[in-house]
Order: structure tokens, then C-alpha cells, then sequence
């Protein structure tokens, strides 16, 4: 899968609510599975802050992060069928069709002259010609085997999938990089709407193990804890979940290389209108799928 990580400052209307909303979840297929969630109730949250460090320490036993994580039921929706029933701006995320025909993946230099430009074209299709998009990086991911291994040498830009429930970014963590990534154009870009949209590809398909699993952000929007991203030369922060029985998790099952997520980050809108969706998402623990993370700035 290839996500694309994406800042936006455009409009973008709500969509239709006459969607997923009037869809029993009884039609849809079901997957009973342990999804990882952040477990709240260890006694350090109390007095630190989860955190993942990328920073070589020093001592041998300091720790790379405090995030104590935990396995917990939770039942997937395939919406194999009915996939334009869910929109960005009403449930965080959409499925749409973009055959990339790349194969490629490990000639990084390829990537961004072949695959950046078509990320490019497709997100102003789908958000507004409106939208200055800057791709700065992407992360090919691996699973790991039985053994807790990929076949790639530690030198390669591999990285096992996401496990814990998570939102990549804060509101505070993107204004943040905003400032950073467009200096003298941030003040402009912070006064307007913005966005971070993920795109997600399979690399290769379909896919039959270690899907994308996306939750329907109007039912996890109080289950998430601040988490720090700490690197040499910055912190930044994420969002972690606990577990809820109000959460509605979906994925679309086999997907295929031409077929594409759209999944909403954040978006500065929602401050002021509850309505606007972000989406939480996570990935099964099961072995061998592949996939590739690509980011960009957006920009009016």
C-alpha cells in the first residue's frame, strides 16, 4: 500500500449525509478481530506523556518509548459493494479507483519523478485544482514475518506497519510543520483551511492479510491520548486510542492495486464545525503485507 501524507488549504463540501448512515451494519459483512489500543489505565499516564523516541540513547536500558499498548475485540465492516456510501468529510475516509502501474518501489529517485506527480494529479481531482501540493517523503512498509523479521537489511527505508490505533497528526503538531515547511507562506496557509489527507495503494494485491482498518471518526472522538514523536532534530505529536465499544471500524477486503484510500488526518475546519471528519486508523497484526507511505504539503 502507498500512503500518501497530505496538508490542504482548500474548501471542501461536507458531501452527502445520505450515506453509510442509512446502511444497517447488519448488511455488511463482519471479521471478529484483536485490534491494539493504547492501555490508558497503566499508572505512568497518570504522570508521563506517551512517547516514541528516535533518538539514539546513550544507556543501554533507557527505554524507546512508554506506549503499553493492549489487545481488545473489535468487529470489522467489509464495504466491499458499497464503497460510495462513505465520503472523506462525513466518516474520515472514502475508497476510490487509481491504477498507479508502478512496480518500481524500491528505486526511491523513481518514486518521486513517477508516483509524486500522479499523487499530485489525483488529489487535485478529488479536492480542487485549488490545491498546491508538495510531496516531501515516503517510507516503504513491510510486515514482519512469523519470526518478527522482514526480509530487508536494516540500511533499507523499511518500516513495519502501524499496530496501535492512531491519528498521525495533532492540530498543534501541524501548524507547527506548517511554519516549518512553508516559512514566509505559513502566516497565509494557517489563516485558511488546512488539511493532512493520507492516500493509501497497495503496492502489490489484492490484499489478503494486514489490511488498512479505518474507524468512523464520529464514534471515537473523545477515545484519544496526545503522544510524542520524538527525532534529533524535533518533537512532534500524534494521537494514540484507547478502546471504545461505541468505535465502528471498516476495511474493504482484497483490495486491490488500483483501488485507493483517501483518509482525512486532520483538518482545521473541525475546530469550528464538529461535523467535519478525521479518521483513526490502525492495521491487523498479520504477517506479509507490503505496502509504501508517501507525505506532502498541500497549499492554497
Amino acid at each position: 500500500m502507498a500512503l500518501l501524507m497530505s496538508w490542504l488549504t482548500s474548501w471542501l463540501g461536507r458531501g452527502s449525509q445520505a450515506s453509510a448512515d442509512k446502511l444497517e451494519l447488519a448488511a455488511l459483512p463482519k471479521r471478529e478481530v484483536s485490534l491494539e489500543f493504547l492501555d490508558e489505565s497503566d499508572p505512568k499516564y497518570k504522570t508521563e506523556k506517551p512517547y516514541y523516541s528516535n533518538v539514539p540513547f546513550t544507556e543501554t536500558d533507557a527505554p524507546s518509548t512508554n506506549v503499553v499498548s493492549q489487545k481488545s475485540r473489535a468487529t470489522l465492516h467489509d464495504i466491499r459493494g458499497n464503497e460510495n456510501l462513505f465520503s472523506l468529510d462525513v466518516h474520515g475516509f472514502e475508497l476510490i479507483k487509481h491504477p498507479l502501474d508502478f512496480d518500481q518501489w524500491q528505486d526511491g529517485h523513481r518514486v518521486v519523478r513517477d508516483v509524486y506527480p500522479r499523487i499530485i494529479d489525483l488529489l487535485k481531482t478529488q479536492l480542487g485544482e485549488d490545491v498546491r501540493v508538495v510531496v516531501f517523503d515516503h517510507t516503504l512498509r513491510r510486515s514482519r514475518d512469523a519470526n518478527g523479521s522482514t526480509s530487508m537489511s536494516q540500511g533499507d527505508s523499511f518500516a513495519p506497519p502501524s499496530r496501535v490505533a492512531h491519528v498521525d497528526q495533532t492540530y498543534e503538531a501541524t501548524v507547527e510543520q506548517i511554519k516549518l515547511g512553508f516559512k514566509d507562506e505559513a502566516e497565509k496557509i494557517l489563516e485558511s483551511r488546512f488539511r493532512i489527507i493520507n492516500v493509501w495503494h497497495p503496492v502489490r494485491g489484492p490484499v489478503r492479510q494486514h489490511p488498512l482498518v479505518l474507524c468512523d471518526y464520529r464514534t471515537a472522538k473523545s477515545d484519544f491520548i496526545p503522544c510524542d514523536l520524538i527525532y534529533p532534530h524535533t518533537i512532534t505529536e500524534i494521537m494514540l486510542f484507547k478502546n471504545s465499544a461505541s468505535q465502528k471500524w471498516y476495511f474493504i477486503d482484497q483490495q486491490l492495486p488500483n483501488e485507493a484510500w483517501i483518509v482525512k488526518i486532520m483538518d482545521s475546519q473541525s475546530l469550528i464545525d464538529a461535523n467535519v471528519a478525521e479518521c483513526e486508523y490502525s492495521s491487523l497484526g498479520e504477517p506479509l503485507s507490503f505496502a509504501l507511505q508517501v507525505r506532502s504539503r498541500l497549499a492554497r
